[in-house]
């Protein structure tokens, strides 16, 4: 599914059904790691069921590695922001 959903065109909206969370880590770390170094393109990861840190950890020790400090602070190809933390921010934000 990572490599179908890499190929796919540019706006479109998938919705992927996983069993479990396990899974879902699998796919996500094969997915991320394939748009970063294959596709050369930026990757936005809001997690829900887990924390930051947890799809950090995934990322650098996982399924498929990669160095998430390199990507995430030198070359800024990848942000990790809790989905939560995002819009319960950003609605705080809009009231005041």
């Amino acid at each position: 599914m990572a490599n179908q959903l890499s190929e796919s065109s540019l706006g479109l909206h998938s919705l992927i059904i996983y069993p479990d969370l396990t899974t879902l880590r699998e796919f996500y770390s094969y997915y991320i790691q394939k748009q970063i170094k294959e596709k050369n393109e930026l990757v936005f990861v809001s997690p829900f069921y887990e924390t930051t840190d947890s799809v950090r950890h995934n990322l650098s020790n996982g399924y498929k590695t990669i160095d998430v400090d390199k990507y995430e602070r030198q070359e800024k190809k990848l942000v990790i922001m809790d989905s939560l933390d995002k819009y319960l921010g950003q609605k705080e934000k809009d009231k005041g």
